[in-house]
């Protein structure tokens, strides 16, 4: 959770300006993709705490930060769980929250540009050492993805 908390602490005070600065429009929220492909049965638990944590600290202190979050490779069972954690969210923030089983790819790409989708996830964007663990984009001065596009990670 204080991962969490320093990535959306980053979203607002660095990152959001700066693409807003080169996108020439102000842009106030940002996506989130939580892949569960190979989460066990034994760890499900903590993964819907997780999620519930984290739709809860979104929509208590960043509500105007979270955007689309994109629960992909989601087993059934837990869309059966959501079904009971759904009502004890915020009804804006829980509309945000988008369930998805291992058929994402479309979904992903008629909501997400394809050069700011890693190719694991069905885009086009391929960085050095996997898009997730890459800090590329304009807030960075001179680290923007070689395609000239910002993304998060």
């Amino acid at each position: 959770m204080q991962n969490l908390v320093v990535e959306y602490e980053k979203l607002a005070n660095s990152r959001l300006p700066a693409c807003s600065k080169i996108s020439g429009k102000l842009i106030e929220t940002s996506c989130t993709i939580l892949d569960l492909k190979g989460v066990s049965l034994r760890s499900f638990a903590s993964v819907s705490n997780f999620v519930k944590q984290a739709s809860n600290i979104g929509q208590n202190y960043y509500p105007e930060r979270m955007g689309k979050f994109y629960i992909i490779n989601a087993p059934m069972l837990f869309s059966s769980v959501w079904s009971f954690v759904r009502p004890l969210l915020d009804e804006v923030t829980a509309a945000k929250i988008v369930i998805l089983g291992s058929k994402y790819k479309q979904t992903l790409l008629e909501n997400i540009p394809a050069e700011n989708l890693p190719v694991s996830l069905g885009g086009t964007c391929d960085c050095p050492g996997g898009c997730q663990n890459s800090d590329a984009g304009p807030w960075n001065e001179g680290h923007v993805h070689e395609n000239g596009h910002a993304h998060e990670n």
